[in-house]
């Protein structure tokens, strides 16, 4: 399911020019949508950025974006079409072996790995409540 999400991602990212360096809000809050989609499902960081052309840190920012307007009006009227399309994504929650940062690390085979892994102890990953 993850490798299928993270396709349908793609197609999407260039069928609606998501990859661009448009401001324009309907792009903004798209971008950021996927943005937690992807997270939610577990991709890193960087991954994510790769995919949108973007750094790592932009997508940081619009994680917190759509923590603080993922309700509002406007949001969702521009998402809603996402919403549609990637309706069986939603309700995925990560396995709750995901959150065990014990595991993470033993599961480590290699250097970016780890170094995912830090990114996602910095960002407060693995404390309750988070992505």
């Amino acid at each position: 399911m993850k490798n299928k999400l993270f396709n349908h991602i793609k197609k999407v990212i260039k069928r609606d020019g998501l990859d661009t360096d448009s401001r324009e809000q309907q792009y903004h809050y798209r971008r950021i949508f996927l943005y937690a989609l992807l997270r939610k499902h577990g991709y890193s960081l960087t991954n994510s950025g790769k995919l949108f052309n973007r750094h790592h840190a932009t997508i940081i920012n619009g994680l917190k974006v759509y923590d603080a307007i993922k309700k509002d009006a406007v949001f969702l009227d521009y998402v809603e079409s996402y919403r549609v399309e990637f309706e069986p994504y939603l309700h995925y929650t990560l396995k709750p072996d995901d959150h065990n940062l014990a595991s993470q690390v033993l599961r480590c085979v290699d250097f970016w790995q780890m170094v995912e892994l830090q990114e996602k102890i910095k960002l407060g990953y693995f404390k309750k409540g988070k992505y």
